[in-house]
């Protein structure tokens, strides 16, 4: 649905002293990850890939992007968003320590936010890190996805736990009661109800020449589960009640 024009601004630069920086707006450019909070409408969180803000840096706005307030984290490389959709203040971001080069070669850590972003404290992961999400039935549940399958943790002082043994996840998401999955050869949708101990498939195949790469979780609506190709967007219908 269109939006009503609420104002026109008009800039002017004299010939010759026009400058790209700093920008009107928001400095995302093209955001390197994006992560809309799942009971919240209109919050979301960003990670920018410019030059604008120290590395680390995570972008919040609450009325969907006109303003932005940016909080600094413990990594430099930011990998991943994960909000909670059981807490919406619960905040878990994936990446390296590595003195801001985007090329480094660091260990991976999960830094672990419950207010917002105002404070973290991180942890470390089991492996190489592919996709992070936070259990929706139990709060302070983490759970990634490697190359060697998908490991647990249930609390910060607990040790990894692997529970699948599958190394094809693609993505994975937390809804309100229910994880969703990209995974196998073929990337089938998935759903577990059980943090990740049991998994059946979900929502209907995919085009195997467009198969998606991402899977979302509606904004404001986090029984609603979106999967993302590249060229469309699909709901694929409602969590566990079902």
């Amino acid at each position: 649905m269109a939006k009503k024009i609420q104002a026109y601004i008009k800039l002017q630069v004299k010939a010759g002293e026009a400058n790209p920086s700093p920008p009107v707006g928001p400095a995302l450019a093209r955001p390197a990850q994006l992560e809309a909070d799942p009971r919240r409408s209109g919050v979301l969180f960003a990670v920018p890939s410019n030059n604008f803000y120290p590395c680390g840096t995570l972008i919040r706005t609450t009325d969907g992007g006109a303003h932005w307030t940016s909080t600094g984290t413990p990594l430099d490389v930011i990998h991943r968003i994960a909000s909670a959709a059981d807490r919406p203040r619960r905040l878990g971001l994936t990446g390296v320590v590595c003195s801001c080069s985007r090329s480094c070669e660091g260990a991976n850590l999960v830094a672990e936010s419950t207010d917002g972003g105002r404070t973290w404290s991180t942890f470390d992961l089991p492996g190489d890190e592919l996709v992070f999400a936070w259990s929706p039935r139990h709060a302070g549940v983490a759970l990634v996805a490697t190359s060697s399958g998908l490991f647990r943790r249930s609390a910060p002082d607990e040790t990894w736990q692997q529970v699948d043994d599958d190394g094809t996840f693609l993505d994975l998401v937390a809804g309100r009661n229910a994880l969703y999955a990209l995974r196998g050869q073929d990337v089938r949708a998935w759903i577990s109800t059980d943090d990740g101990d049991t998994w059946k498939p979900f929502g209907p195949a995919f085009d195997a020449g467009d198969p998606p790469s991402r899977l979302e979780v509606r904004p404001g609506k986090p029984d609603r589960v979106l999967a993302r190709t590249t060229t469309s967007i699909l709901e694929l219908g409602e969590s566990a009640d079902e």
